[in-house]
């Protein structure tokens, strides 16, 4: 994303800060994307490619993602994993 001339305002005085004070400003920012409620699967189904995520052990099978519990990563059957340059 590309926000040029984006501006930010600030009532600093309410803050007690003076407009001769001296300060560091940082803003950070977090990219996000929307999921829609409900299942989805993670990864691709195409085989060898790296760089994509699967369910252990089988690297073209698709990671499925069914609530907001916890996710298993790992080399254990059934659990969460990510191929990488050769690393299964």
């Amino acid at each position: 994303m590309d926000w040029d001339g984006i501006e930010l305002s600030w009532d600093y005085g309410a803050e007690g800060i003076n407009d001769d004070d001296i300060l560091d400003i940082q803003l950070f920012a977090v990219e996000m994307v929307y999921i829609p409620q409900g299942a989805f699967f993670v990864g691709g189904a195409f085989g060898s490619e790296s760089g994509k995520f699967y369910t252990h052990p089988t690297t073209s099978n698709p990671f499925h993602i069914t609530s907001e519990s916890v996710i298993n990563v790992g080399s254990t059957n059934g659990y969460l994993n990510y191929n990488t340059l050769g690393t299964h």
